[in-house]
């Protein structure tokens, strides 16, 4: 096969306040006994630790990527047909200057973190990380280590990825990102019952534009947790901005889907509207499927 090939050196932007630089964890260079590490510890001022019960090596910073500058370049000649060799190493990390402009810092990025940014950047629709190991394992080299198969691959509950992100400093925009990059599909349950959306309603779109789907509660509409609540959720509904609509499932209901259908009807929502967000949506994350919603 006759293909173009080129490789992009390839700057990666990094938050210079990111937490990473002052705890750093990213082992690079040779592995030392520890009384070697001690010593070279001592003379460069440097962190070393162990690594995975091989040895101790140099630690650096190893901060969260958060934009590839070369990504328009890349995608141009994706779209020629060249077979482009980007964000090596985890790319060069830069940060931005007070004139707008990028300026190198001592750090490596996880390699493995920009390629999974690149991947979601240019929509890919798989991303091979290729190892020197058997098989990825949690806990790798530990007294507790343990394979990673299909049956545990989503081992951390949702609120374990987010205790987990929110102590390594991120925001809810960053920690939201990574959440679907880790493959979870983030949706917001009943937004129309929290204070803070009944007061601004339209502040529920910075959610929508990271990527996080809206479950509205069918007994909103009917005004069972006041007049705010309901009132919020037909704005919600109007614009189209409710992916599922049901129930907390705490117990037994007495509306019936045909009252709901007339109700929803009277808000002006068409029959495919109406069928995604009562039935179509709930089966489609059931089935690992994009959601889809016809405003």
């Amino acid at each position: 096969i006759k293909k173009e090939v080129v490789t992009v050196i390839t700057q990666v932007e990094v938050n210079p306040l990111d937490p990473a630089f002052k705890n750093p964890t990213k082992p690079i260079g040779e592995f030392l006994t520890r009384d070697q590490a001690l010593e070279k510890q001592k003379q460069e001022k440097a962190v070393y630790k162990e690594d995975a019960g091989r040895g101790y090596r140099k630690v650096v910073a190893s901060p969260e990527p958060k934009k590839i500058l070369e990504l328009g370049t890349i995608k141009n000649l994706m779209e020629q047909g060249t077979i482009v060799i980007a964000c090596g190493g985890g790319g060069v990390p830069v940060v931005k200057t007070k004139t707008n402009g990028y300026e190198g810092i001592d750090a490596v990025i996880d390699k493995d973190k920009t390629s999974a940014l690149l991947a979601q950047e240019i929509n890919a629709d798989t991303l091979l990380i290729l190892t020197d190991v058997e098989k990825v394992s949690y806990n790798y080299k530990q007294k507790n280590e343990e394979e990673i198969n299909k049956e545990n691959l989503n081992k951390l509950s949702l609120e374990e990825h987010f205790e987990h992100y929110k102590k390594q400093g991120l925001d809810k925009k960053e920690i939201i990102k990574k959440m679907i990059s880790n493959r979870y599909i983030p949706i917001l349950a009943h937004p129309e019952r929290y204070p803070i959306f009944q007061k601004n309603p339209e502040k529920i779109e910075e959610y929508l534009q990271m990527g996080v789907f809206l479950q509205g509660n069918m007994t909103s509409l009917f005004g069972k947790y006041g007049w705010n609540a309901k009132k919020t959720i037909k704005i919600y509904i109007k614009k189209g901005w409710i992916s599922f609509l049901g129930s907390d499932t705490h117990h037994e209901f007495d509306i019936s889907y045909d009252r709901l259908e007339k109700k929803l009807h009277k808000l002006n929502k068409d029959k495919e509207y109406i069928d995604k967000i009562l039935y179509k949506n709930f089966d489609r994350v059931i089935n690992n499927e994009d959601i889809q919603i016809v405003k």
